[in-house]
């Protein structure tokens, strides 16, 4: 008998290229989908014409930063998980995002047992 699960869907909210791969292929493993978006002013239009079930937002990003991103996003009502990730080591960033509307705040490197984790704190796999 075979199944339909639906899968989380995420959007990976990432400029680097090498570092959004390796994002998709550990929330692959881990049983969710993704997109990718490199920009922050993309990003806000694609979160708010799409249902993502988790966001992962980069702090450093062009177009539109990662706290702007979450600002906005909560001005307009979107209440769903948006997750910072971060390589930047400043004072009261954590804060800030958290502070911004973000749900939790990572430093990378993001391990696969961390996006892992991510799904099953935030996401549901449905059976259909």
């Amino acid at each position: 008998m075979d199944l339909n699960i639906k899968h989380p869907n995420v959007l990976v909210v990432e400029d680097d290229p090498s570092y959004y791969r390796l994002l998709q292929m550990y929330i692959e493993r881990a049983g969710g989908e993704s997109e990718v978006c490199n920009d922050g002013n993309l990003a806000l239009q694609k979160v708010l014409s799409n249902s993502y079930d988790l966001v992962l937002v980069d702090m450093h990003l062009p177009g539109m930063d990662g706290i702007m991103l979450s600002v906005l996003l909560r001005e307009k009502g979107y209440s769903k998980p948006l997750i910072a990730i971060t390589a930047l080591q400043v004072e009261n960033m954590e804060e800030y995002a958290l502070k911004a509307g973000l749900d939790e705040y990572l430093e990378k490197p993001l391990t696969a047992e961390k996006i892992e984790g991510l799904l099953r704190k935030y996401c549901t796999f449905e059976v259909l």
